[in-house]
């Protein structure tokens, strides 16, 4: 058994897929399986995972049809055999001693979930932020301790997963939009034994201008967005377990189910307020006083401001107030 299974799933993505494997296959600890899933891509990735494993007897290559990275990370979770799991995105790229440190720390710990720290970084290389947790290193998470651990970027590429855990808790991505929000927030309830190890990033994640996260289709994200919220809320009912995470729960749905959706709309969209009432009103629907939320201390003093205007309905101040801003951001 490995000690470290890779899962790529991989689809569009030739001009970056090269960077990505060789990152993987640089790694200090070499005791690893990397899993490359061909998700019918239309370009030249199915050629070259297959050039890739030619090479490197470390390297197995799975082609499916195209399904979507859910069912692909899926496919590659079946026939994993590491004893712990690592989920790359295809268009990123890992540190070199990124399995490494996790593993060892892993191990120390016992851990089912270790959490580590990431970058963003755009087309230019420019860094444009560093994802970490408020947590001093070495802190051993669980949000049956801890509700505020159900908060954790829920984001599968910055976290190494015990295999036999997964396995356990029978996890899955949903196939569906924003599987990974669905995913890692169910997850993070049977969370027991979670680590967090700081220090610099070790996963670079990459800031594409032609990315899912970048659709343009307002009506698409308020959907998928709102159907994502009522999943997760749907599961902690299922387990007699949304009273327990009222507050987290309703967390979630404020900055996942509102704020995000709210914001990128803006964006990109000419009329952004009726999708926005949409999202208001699903929220309103999952949760009580979400204006009084505990949680709300967690946006900057800027955020603060659009949430409270988005929610409030002041869509007139909404508008001076993301005109001035995008000003200042251009002037910059």
């Amino acid at each position: 058994m490995h000690k470290v299974s890779v899962i790529v799933p991989v689809y569009n993505v030739e001009a970056y897929l090269t960077r990505c494997v060789a990152s993987i296959q640089k790694q200090t600890e070499s005791d690893i399986e990397i899993i490359l899933v061909d998700d019918g891509s239309p370009d030249a990735c199915g050629e070259i995972c297959d050039r890739f494993a030619e090479t490197d007897d470390r390297i197995r290559v799975i082609h499916q049809a195209n399904s979507g990275q859910a069912v692909a990370r899926n496919a590659g979770l079946a026939v994993a055999e590491g004893e712990y799991i690592l989920f790359v995105d295809s268009d990123d790229w890992i540190e070199p001693d990124l399995v490494e440190i996790t593993y060892s720390a892993a191990k120390e710990f016992s851990a089912e979930m270790l959490v580590f720290d990431s970058q963003a970084v755009d087309e230019q290389g420019r860094v444009l932020y560093h994802t970490t947790q408020k947590a001093a290193t070495g802190t051993l998470l669980s949000a049956k301790t801890d509700k505020s651990f159900l908060l954790t970027d829920p984001s599968p590429w910055n976290k190494l997963l015990k295999r036999s855990w997964l396995s356990e808790n029978h996890f899955a991505f949903p196939n569906m939009y924003y599987e990974d929000l669905i995913a890692l927030t169910c997850l993070d309830a049977a969370v027991e034994r979670g680590v967090y190890i700081g220090g610099k990033p070790l996963y670079n994640y990459f800031l594409r201008q032609n990315s899912t996260l970048r659709n343009g289709d307002a009506q698409k994200t308020t959907e998928k967005r709102i159907a994502a919220v009522n999943a997760i809320y749907d599961f902690y009912k299922k387990n007699d377990l949304t009273e327990f995470y009222r507050s987290e729960l309703a967390w979630i749905a404020i900055y996942h189910g509102f704020f995000l959706p709210a914001r990128e709309i803006l964006n990109f969209t000419a009329q952004p307020f009726p999708y926005v009432d949409k999202l208001r009103e699903n929220l309103q629907s999952v949760c009580e006083a979400p204006n009084e939320n505990m949680y709300l201390e967690r946006f900057s003093a800027k955020e603060k401001w659009i949430f409270r205007l988005l929610y409030g309905r002041h869509y007139f101040f909404t508008k001076v107030f993301w005109k001035l801003n995008a000003i200042l951001r251009d002037s910059k």
